[in-house]
């Protein structure tokens, strides 16, 4: 049936718009789509379900906030971006093609785990009697057993596995006492905080030089460093420069540069050796008192912090400083030439140092950790794991 004659059949049963005949009404624009359907020999259309629909919208919110909820709570963990999860879309999206509900996106794969940080250290291997083993960090005291140094206990040392170790005899008395074994080695693994798990282990190796540089940080003189009354350049001038410097409250410093390295003797020439004398202020007049007892090569410079200042900090970190930063504490002193406090400590990260920079100024206490960090992962050694 044409559309026109169906039309023609709907005004005939009312010609007034409004009722349930008129072909405005609900009831008309379905016998409408019925009789159409039935001419074109296809099945009368389904009226829309209003029920559906609004259940579909209700999943879709609650769905929506459950998905943002647990995005606030495992963001970091399950998404490589901040605002698209990884993994199951949370609802049901339009398809890139299609465009209905429910055809699902390509996803992303979850990011692989970040390897874990590396460290490296050359040191002493100890294990006492039947207690683990541990490294060795910061120094230690002969003959055997160390009485004082920072102690990390191994995860997975196995002695049976590496080679160079020293072993003390047991109990002579028989009671069972298994003795004390260490060895020195280079060791790459990871550090959780406590413990030590070795991936890789080696020989020992020779640290870099680390000796501090004491040039003088005056500029060279024409002609060289010559001292203007070479009589008074031994030993007692020098002592005595030293005693004059220290006495003033801004003292900051002193340290002897030599030119040329002492003589199998000890003795130098007028020329040989600068002195470098620091304070925190009134240069000019510490130069003039300092010339009145040494002749020889003079250099005065400042610096902002004083001996007895870096003193007191130094003093301080010795007391609270591991209780206060979590560091495990194992030495510290005032370097004088970098004008700064130095503190030797187990391990140390970025957010420690923040930490101490806060308290006491950026470059007025540097953190020296044992365990240093590497940037690539060492393989695993059968001689390390048991």
């Amino acid at each position: 049936m044409k559309r026109s004659r169906a039309m023609d059949a709907l005004h005939g049963l009312d010609p007034a718009g409004g009722d349930p005949g008129s072909p405005d009404s609900p009831q008309a624009r379905r016998m409408l789509a019925s009789v159409m359907a039935a001419d074109d020999g296809g099945p009368p259309p389904r009226s829309p379900r209003r029920g559906s629909a609004v259940t579909f919208a209700l999943v879709a919110v609650i769905a929506v906030a459950a998905g943002f909820g647990l995005w606030k709570a495992f963001g970091p963990v399950l998404s490589n971006h901040p605002n698209r999860p990884v993994g199951r879309t949370a609802v049901p999206t339009p398809g890139p093609t299609t465009g209905r509900v429910g055809t699902p996106l390509a996803t992303t794969a979850p990011t692989e785990p970040a390897a874990p940080q590396m460290y490296e250290v050359t040191a002493t291997v100890q294990q006492f009697g039947d207690e683990g083993p541990e490294i060795c960090l910061g120094g230690r005291t002969l003959p055997l057993p160390p009485s004082k140094c920072g102690r990390v206990p191994i995860t997975n040392w196995d002695w049976d596995q590496v080679k160079g170790e020293q072993r003390s005899p047991g109990d002579p008395s028989g009671n069972g006492y298994p003795g004390d074994i260490e060895g020195d080695y280079h060791l790459t693994g990871t550090f959780d905080g406590t413990s030590f798990t070795v991936t890789d282990v080696g020989p020992p190796r020779t640290p870099p030089d680390s000796a501090d540089d004491f040039t003088p940080p005056c500029e060279t003189p024409t002609g060289g460093w010559i001292a203007p009354d070479p009589s008074r350049t031994g030993q007692v001038d020098l002592d005595k420069a030293n005693r004059l410097a220290a006495h003033e409250p801004d003292f900051a410093g002193l340290w002897v540069y030599y030119v040329v390295e002492p003589g199998n003797d000890g003795s130098s020439g007028p020329n040989d050796m600068v002195i470098t004398a620091a304070f925190t202020g009134d240069l000019e007049r510490h130069r003039q008192a300092l010339e009145q007892v040494w002749g020889g090569p003079l250099c005065v410079v400042q610096f902002d912090h004083s001996q007895d200042e870096l003193t007191h900090i130094q003093n301080q970190l010795t007391n609270t400083g591991a209780k206060e930063f979590g560091f495990s504490f194992l030495g510290d002193g005032v370097d004088v030439v970098h004008n700064r406090v130095e503190v030797d400590v187990v391990f140390a990260d970025e957010a420690m140092q923040a930490a101490v920079d806060q308290r006491y100024g950026p470059g007025v206490v540097v953190l020296s950790p044992e365990l240093k960090p590497v940037t690539a992962t060492a393989s695993p050694s059968p001689a390390a794991t048991s």
